[in-house]
């Protein structure tokens, strides 16, 4: 991401504060899905890609899921690249040396998200007078996390607060504050929980519940008595969710990587059209940088794909 669209970005964040669709998260989606519908075309919700079929160079169609399969003129993948090219379809379908580039490109990393429903007369908030806050216990020290081990020292890491219901009061009742705690997380220290689509082993809830509680021993240090009865209501994302609910390749948060160096492997910042003919992306993971955040960037990449199919139908 270039330094002056993130200087623009974090401005936005910290003065004017961070926009949501005011019909909520799926609002936007639904009133797609009512408008395609409408028009007469039909929708298959839920209804997984297992692979992009290609012949001699083009985008032919798709097999679900059930091995059923769809053919179709042009297809527009909403999965990142490294799910749609390294995946999705076979590996001579593109060239070597692209698929060499898009499995050496980074992405962002992916996280522990936990959720809280706090009753604000058992916290002191004194000490977080920001309505964010980014917080790190034991700044320097080596953050001890090994893949397939549990976590040794969270107060290591930069840990992320966020009062959600100071900004919208009418999402919490009265008595109650809306927390967000975030810290950065690698896929991998998750991934032997994971035995399919959305399936877990027995030990993943309760593995992710301790984690969370741990990390808000950590926040306590911040908002005393948060770990002491306060939490009225939890829930934890672990990178798998990221992975399997949110469709990101190892639980990526953010699109590819805010590295400057990397975007030379593809030269150019949108990347909606593919070297397979026929096969668009749309999403965050179409251009090689966030405008403004991720529900504009698909938003405007979903229009550029459209755009580009009905000006060669036309």
């Amino acid at each position: 991401m270039s330094f002056l669209t993130l200087a623009m970005m974090w401005n936005i964040m910290s003065v004017e504060g961070i926009w949501y669709q005011s019909w909520g998260i799926h609002g936007i989606s639904k009133r797609m899905a009512e408008i395609i519908r409408a028009g007469g075309s039909e929708l298959w919700l839920g209804m997984p890609v297992k692979r992009i079929v290609v012949e001699n160079g083009q985008a032919r169609g798709v097999v679900t899921a059930d091995d059923g399969f769809t053919g179709a003129d042009w297809i527009v993948s909403n999965a990142d690249y490294k799910t749609t090219f390294l995946e999705l379809m076979e590996p001579t379908a593109v060239m070597g040396e692209f698929l060499e580039k898009v499995g050496s490109a980074p992405y962002t990393g992916s996280e522990l998200c936990v959720y809280l429903g706090v009753e604000t007369n058992k916290i002191d908030l004194s000490r977080m007078r920001a309505t964010h806050l980014f917080y790190c216990a034991r700044p320097g020290q080596a953050e001890e996390i090994r893949p397939g081990t549990d976590v040794l020292n969270l107060e290591s890491k930069e840990i992320e607060l966020c009062r959600w219901t100071d900004n919208e009061p009418d999402h919490a009742p009265p008595g109650y504050l809306g927390l967000i705690l975030r810290v950065g997380f690698d896929y991998d220290h998750f991934a032997r929980f994971r035995t399919g689509e959305k399936k877990r082993t027995p030990e993943y809830q309760a593995y992710k519940t301790e984690l969370a509680l741990k990390l808000v021993r950590v926040v306590e240090n911040i908002i005393p008595g948060l770990a002491a009865g306060a939490i009225e209501l939890m829930e934890v994302a672990t990178p798998l969710a990221y992975r399997d609910w949110g469709h990101r390749y190892q639980g990526s948060i953010a699109g590819w990587s805010w590295r400057a160096d990397w975007t030379r492997n593809f030269g150019r910042m949108l990347l909606g059209e593919t070297p397979v003919r026929n096969l668009l992306l749309a999403g965050i993971y179409a251009p090689s940088e966030l405008f403004m955040g991720g529900v504009p960037t698909a938003i405007r990449t979903g229009e550029l794909a459209a755009s580009l199919i009905l000006d060669n139908k036309i």
